[in-house]
């Protein structure tokens, strides 16, 4: 712009501000571009020149009265919106105003002109937040709650304190913040006068939100007050007794002893070695590793020393669970049974300790055995896509399994039993020294366990025909045997109707015939395929121990 327009602007500009029935918005832009004028002017004068003049200038704004101009003119808007709306408003109708702002002393939210339209650092209040709560404090101290006050659960509250009354209605929030009071040992007293600072106050306009004040769905009436307040009745879940813990199991995490000791410390009925058919080997081998040792620990020292990690492996149903019953009914040592669920939790590094524990307690408890079903859940092949709390979970069972974090007298000895033996990592293939192989059982073994099973019921079975039903089922597993002989006795009851069964006596039942196990013998299959078998028996021509 040239010298000789600007002036003409400029008072072109003074002209608008002179003008008495100017907006607070037309008044203020004419003096910002008077100011941007007289900024150009002096751009070649020096700086004080150039300071002075836009100070002068400065100094010809009248903020307050602009201000309240503008004021006027939005509560001018509101009316007519108001006028035109179709939301309900109260009878005697809602009166704004401007009020000068005021310095409030205290909270930040409290103030006068409680209601009214602030431009002083505060919202306008909501009709939901104008209306009576019942949050009430209550002349004489009384407890927030019914139950038994112990000394951890005191609030540090002097008796002059007056808490919250228990009987009236409290917001999920308002109770979180007496509960954090109570656990901070804050007085509870005074929860009352800040229980309502929270609330962050909207617009009304706005309608209800997620901040607004809660509103029951049914119509409430005002709380009598010769009414008695009702206690709140608390009911407490008695909390079960935890299992007296050693001294020497004081440094580990109480809560995850209790879990080991209630989740795997089992007692069975006691099976001895002839309640096992067949598995000649597989027994020698265990009263070699596991019973002897424990029996004469004297003879078993430095390079005698037993293996710590024993593997049983083959099909499902051949015995392998049955076999450590065994081992901890005949060693009478403390049997630990481990589930994939006991090890795991959905914290990360909660798993590591667990395994960390569960050997820690076994050491204390010794001699133990610690049986591990289905051993491939847990310890399977490591690889670079799997997560890596279960990484650190497998390098701790590695380390507590190499004995590497215990003593090398302890008595404890890990049994893992697995259907899948070639999906184990190559590191519990070695920290597992002896592999032994569960195999079906033979002719003479399953002869054996129809022997052992049809003895419990009546039946005319000769030695000649429990032979002839072993050599026929060839290929059936121990727990296929299970079933053939379970089918088979449920036959004489099959004949009968519902009547003569609720008539029947026992002793009156007919006995089991061959022709019942033949006609078993068309319902039960055997579960485990030849390609199945020739699979375990290649691993156990390269892994297993060889007998």
């Amino acid at each position: 712009m040239t010298n000789e327009l600007w002036p003409n602007a400029y008072a072109a500009n003074e002209a608008i501000r002179q003008d008495k029935d100017v907006s607070a918005g037309d008044y203020q832009n004419a003096w910002r571009k008077q100011k941007l004028l007289l900024a150009h002017a002096t751009s070649k004068s020096s700086e004080a020149t150039r300071y002075e003049v836009l100070k002068e200038h400065q100094e010809t704004f009248s903020n307050a009265s602009s201000t309240e101009i503008f004021i006027n003119n939005c509560l001018t808007g509101c009316q007519k919106l108001l006028a035109v709306s179709r939301r309900q408003r109260p009878a005697a109708g809602l009166q704004l105003e401007w009020l000068e702002c005021c310095e409030a002393p205290g909270r930040s939210f409290d103030h006068p002109c409680h209601g009214k339209y602030e431009s002083c650092m505060r919202d306008e209040i909501t009709i939901d937040l104008q209306r009576p709560h019942q949050l009430t404090v209550t002349p004489a101290a009384k407890p927030l709650l019914s139950t038994k006050v112990t000394p951890s659960m005191t609030t540090g509250a002097t008796p002059s304190t007056a808490p919250v009354s228990a009987g009236v209605f409290r917001t999920a929030r308002e109770q979180l913040l007496l509960h954090d009071m109570q656990k901070s040992k804050q007085n509870v007293g005074s929860a009352h006068s800040n229980m309502m600072d929270y609330r962050k106050k909207s617009l009304g306009g706005r309608g209800r939100s997620v901040n607004s004040s809660f509103v029951q769905p049914v119509g409430q009436s005002e709380p009598d007050a010769s009414a008695v307040p009702t206690k709140q009745s608390v009911s407490v879940t008695p909390a079960v007794p935890a299992l007296p813990v050693r001294p020497s199991l004081s440094h580990l995490d109480p809560l995850m002893v209790d879990q080991i000791l209630r989740e795997s410390m089992h007692k069975y009925k006691p099976i001895a070695w002839e309640d096992i058919a067949g598995l000649d080997y597989a027994k020698s081998t265990f009263m070699e590793t596991i019973i002897h040792p424990l029996q004469r620990p004297d003879l078993f020292k430095g390079v005698r020393r037993p293996p710590r990690g024993v593997l049983l492996f083959g099909p499902p149903g051949t015995g392998k669970t049955l076999i450590a019953k065994c081992i901890a009914s005949q060693s009478k040592a403390t049997f630990f049974s481990i589930n994939p669920s006991t090890l795991t939790s959905k914290w990360v590094g909660e798993g590591e300790k667990l395994v960390k524990t569960l050997f820690a307690v076994a050491a204390a408890h010794q001699p133990a055995i610690i049986f591990m079903d289905e051993v491939d859940s847990l310890l399977s092949q490591r690889s670079d896509n799997e997560h890596e709390s279960s990484r650190r979970m497998k390098n701790e069972f590695f380390i507590q399994l190499d004995g590497a974090s215990t003593n090398e007298d302890d008595h404890i000895v890990i049994i893992g039993a697995t259907n899948r033996p070639q999906e184990l990592d190559e590191a519990v293939r070695r920290r597992f020294v002896r592999r032994i192989y569960v195999s079906l059982p033979v002719a003479q073994a399953r002869q054996q366990i129809i022997h052992k099973l049809v003895q419990q019921i009546h039946h005319n079975l000769s030695d000649a025909q429990m032979q002839g039903l072993a050599e026929l089922t060839e290929g059936y597993s121990g727990a296929d045997m299970d079933s053939l002989c379970r089918y088979a006795a449920m036959q004489p009851l099959r004949a009968l109707t519902s009547s003569q069964i609720d008539a029947i006596d026992a002793q009156q039942l007919s006995a089991v015939t061959m022709a019942d196990f033949m006609e078993a013998l068309q319902h039960v299959s055997r579960s485990i395929s030849t390609e199945d078998v020739k699979r375990y028996v290649a691993w156990n021509q390269t892994y297993g121990t060889k007998s």
